[in-house]
């Protein structure tokens, strides 16, 4: 099935003009050939046009280094735009001080690979990334430090400087104010609404990683780290689901057909045992003073785009789940959210 978006009169919509609102960092999104990122209130902008992205996931260090031209290659060709992955801390340093950036860890070569094939890409940089890797990303080593993860305790913002530090070096030169693909990056990832186990506390203690308790101040620390060290995007992006939302943030929503974080005890909310409907798949306001439906995020839902990062008919296979979904509900739900105004199509 194919969908278009008749932009026509889009810029009626558009009361806040580019580069008005603060999640666009105008000195890092103006290419050396003149081209031009930008934002308005209701959808980014390329080169002064309305832009409405589709972006897909897919994690370089989760594959084998030689399959990367060919699965990239079937994302141009499927209509995806901008190309999203996660920086597993535990892939880079799985012991203290000892870090592997070859082979399928080599992100460098990855962000170049995508630029061949006319991809734009957000990196999302953790340190916490979950995405159902081990430690939600974060290494073994982290476990019993005397400080805290997640956490403004200068103890774990050092680690994670070293973190940064490393990834800027391997992303010099790939940002898109160098002609490169690299539009945006993300800081830690469902920063206090989610979690992961520890996984060498399994069947012992079953202790998880913290989720945070230090608000937006923690989101904002880690972008300045970033930009310290050389991490230098039009613009820096943080989850809108249940997190906090720095003003000069673009917060990226998901929604999902089936759920299995409602049953990680065997048993959901209230003894449930089948899963339950969503509300992914009611059309919803997603602008103006009055949304609906229960859409009431940490900011004026019309003061910047809605956009997208994590629609999915399910997780794919991870902990105990095994799931079998139907094709069609991740259809469904592009065509409900396009319908209830997103403007950012994220896989």
């Amino acid at each position: 099935m194919r969908y278009e978006v008749d932009l026509s009169e889009a810029s009626k919509f558009a009361r806040t003009p580019a580069y008005g609102i603060p999640v666009i960092r105008a000195a890092a999104a103006c290419g050396p050939d003149g081209g031009t990122l930008g934002a308005t209130n209701r959808f980014l902008t390329r080169d002064g046009s309305p832009w409405i992205p589709i972006a897909g996931e897919m994690h370089y260090s989760r594959i084998a280094a030689e399959r990367w031209d060919t699965e990239l290659a079937k994302m141009a060709a499927a209509g995806i735009d901008v190309v999203s992955t996660y920086v597993f801390w535990n892939h880079h340093e799985e012991r203290e001080g000892e870090w592997d950036f070859s082979g399928n860890r080599n992100v460098h070569r990855f962000v170049e690979l995508c630029a061949r094939h006319g991809l734009h890409v957000i990196v999302r940089l953790g340190p916490f990334c979950h995405g159902e890797v081990r430690n939600g990303g974060l290494p073994d080593w982290l476990y019993g430090k005397s400080y805290e993860v997640r956490s403004l305790d200068a103890g774990f913002l050092d680690a994670v400087r070293g973190l940064y530090a490393h990834i800027a070096q391997q992303l010099r030169g790939l940002y898109f104010k160098d002609g490169g693909p690299i539009i945006a990056a993300q800081v830690d990832n469902e920063y206090m609404a989610s979690s992961a186990p520890w996984e060498m506390t399994t069947g012992i203690s079953r202790e998880w990683v913290p989720s945070g308790h230090d608000g937006a101040g923690y989101l904002e620390r880690l972008r300045d780290i970033a930009i310290e060290e050389g991490i230098d995007p039009p613009m820096f992006t943080c989850t809108g689901w249940q997190s906090p939302v720095p003003d000069d943030m673009l917060p990226l929503w998901g929604g999902y057909a089936y759920r299995p974080w409602l049953f990680y005890d065997g048993v959901g909310a209230e003894g449930m045992t089948e899963h339950p409907a969503t509300d992914e798949y009611r059309y919803r306001r997603l602008h103006g003073s009055s949304t609906s439906d229960g859409f009431d995020p940490p900011y004026d839902p019309d003061s910047r785009p809605y956009a997208c990062c994590e629609m999915g008919g399910g997780m794919f296979n991870s902990y105990d789940y095994r799931f079998v979904l139907p094709k069609r509900s991740v259809d469904a739900m592009a065509n409900i959210k396009l319908g209830s105004g997103c403007d950012f199509l994220g896989y």
